[in-house]
């Protein structure tokens, strides 16, 4: 349809059907009511750049995208593995091995890794007395991938991380829980990376078992 605008054409109920697909939810008459109007000529030189433009940064994704796959492939292993924590996608396991990388003996400790990606919360409550719950900015990369993965734990079913955040959300609120969640996602992963292991789903019943062979 930018084409279509572009080389001054007559837009038409039968033009604008032609280019619509699946995805768009209006109607070919509500389009068409919508490109009611003239452009310019240099209205339609001024598209025209614009839509060379985007086609250059579209092509400029790709390239990135094929070198990024390219790299990946010395760290499949660990790509997948991360993949099984709940809320992790192909991206944010790709942005995880980009920051973290393949191995996080650089940090002594998971809550070293935590407070350097920015997910470390302060104590919320001290003494009955509230305090801030602000989260250190760290690695801003890292820590948006870790609440994005933390926004998709949420959502599992059946999912040990989501009845942790439900259990929080009780008592601190949403947006604390969610902090909270993400922090305990980069511990996981921390554990995941350093002892080369895969994702353990803990059910509700192997954590009552747990508790009792503990008392």
């Amino acid at each position: 349809m930018l084409n279509l605008l572009i080389n001054g054409e007559v837009i038409t109920h039968q033009s604008v059907s032609k280019c619509m697909h699946g995805k768009l939810k209006a109607s070919p008459q509500e389009l068409l009511a919508a490109l009611d109007g003239s452009l310019s000529a240099n209205d339609r030189v001024l598209l025209d750049i614009q839509l060379d433009l985007l086609k250059h940064n579209q092509l400029a994704i790709k390239h990135l995208e094929a070198n990024i796959e390219e790299q990946l492939a010395q760290f499949q292993e660990l790509y997948l593995r991360l993949q099984e924590i709940p809320g992790v996608s192909q991206h944010i396991a790709t942005v995880i091995i980009a920051e973290v990388g393949p191995d996080v003996s650089p940090f002594p400790d998971a809550a070293h890794l935590a407070s350097w990606a920015g997910v470390c919360p302060g104590n919320y409550e001290s003494a009955g007395v509230s305090k801030s719950s602000h989260v250190r900015s760290g690695n801003i990369h890292l820590k948006t991938a870790l609440v994005m993965a933390a926004m998709g734990a949420k959502k599992q079913t059946d999912s040990g991380l989501k009845d942790f955040f439900f259990r929080l959300r009780t008592r601190m609120g949403a947006q604390k829980a969610l902090v909270a969640l993400a922090h305990k996602l980069i511990r996981i992963i921390y554990a995941m990376v350093s002892n080369n292991c895969s994702y353990r789903e803990y059910k509700r019943d192997q954590q009552m078992q747990h508790l009792l062979a503990s008392n």
